[in-house]
């Protein structure tokens, strides 16, 4: 089966409140350099948000693309897949319900801070 991601440069994450059912929601946003800038934005409570922070927490170099796939789960669950966009390989992280969300986008944030980088992309997604 194949499969289909958004391939880019991710720039920032941020968090976002975002009003629903008369109630302010927790979002975490992806920016996403591509063909232009695209937001990703999640519940940061959903299992999308915390497969990609579990996954992204492991990059170490974000001057290289890389594919953000949604993958579904049963029922209603959408799950997060990242891939190394040169090599087609998953970034494999393992499950942790207990993880440190905030402690993880902090972390994150302070990577993508130190490693600006200005490449520009092609814009085409690859399909895998």
């Amino acid at each position: 089966m194949q499969k289909t991601g958004l391939t880019g440069y991710i720039s920032e994450l941020k968090l976002t409140t975002k009003e629903f059912r008369e109630k302010d929601n927790l979002k975490l946003d992806i920016v996403v350099r591509a063909d232009e800038i695209y937001i990703v934005r999640t519940g940061i409570e959903t299992n999308f948000a915390k497969s990609f922070l579990l996954a992204v927490s492991l990059v170490q170099d974000f001057s290289k693309p890389l594919i953000i796939a949604a993958t579904a789960g049963e029922e209603n669950v959408v799950f997060c897949n990242l891939y190394d966009a040169a090599t087609k390989n998953r970034i494999d992280s393992k499950w942790n319900k207990d993880a440190d969300w905030l402690a993880m986008i902090d972390s994150v944030q302070t990577k993508l801070q130190t490693s600006k980088n200005s490449h520009i992309v092609s814009g085409e997604a690859i399909h895998f």
